[in-house]
């Protein structure tokens, strides 16, 4: 048998777990929305919006550096003739296609210690991507690409 008094104090407690929990994913979500803005995928999505399915060719779980924001293990990359494909499951970064003609250089770096690409891209703006050179090696269609855009410095071995 339950009083008003434990019930009333019962849905209290609960309401209360409910609105910390809100605010916590509230919080999270608007956090994570920064990096958007942080790492200029914001701007990406602007300048190439996927308007098309996915390459067949894609590599889950990977890692990469846009701008100043590092995704580690949560990118999506792929590749195909019409360009490359990047996509994050993190709220406010739509799905990019970056055509193979806004690729202005590449250049050897490191990435989690390991070798990478930057990948300098021309849109409204500059932007940079540093790309983990097993990624690259791993899609072909990416390591043409790079290749043929390459500084001499960059030497992708497929």
């Amino acid at each position: 048998m339950s009083t008003p008094g434990v019930t009333l104090l019962v849905l209290a407690i609960a309401g209360g777990v409910l609105l910390l929990a809100a605010g916590v994913g509230a919080f999270v979500y608007g956090l994570l929305a920064m990096f958007a803005g942080a790492s200029g995928w914001r701007g990406l999505a602007k300048d190439f919006p996927l308007s098309r399915l996915p390459p067949r060719a894609v590599l889950h779980g990977q890692s990469l550096r846009v701008g100043a924001v590092r995704y580690k293990r949560c990118a999506t990359l792929g590749a195909d003739g019409q360009g490359l494909y990047l996509a994050v499951p993190l709220p406010r970064h739509q799905p990019l296609l970056i055509p193979w003609s806004a690729v202005v250089s590449t250049a050897a770096s490191r990435f989690w210690g390991s070798s990478a690409v930057d990948v300098t891209l021309r849109g409204s703006q500059a932007y940079t991507i540093r790309v983990p050179i097993r990624a690259v090696q791993e899609l072909p269609e990416l390591a043409r690409r790079l290749t043929a855009t390459a500084e001499p410095e960059v030497e992708v071995v497929a």
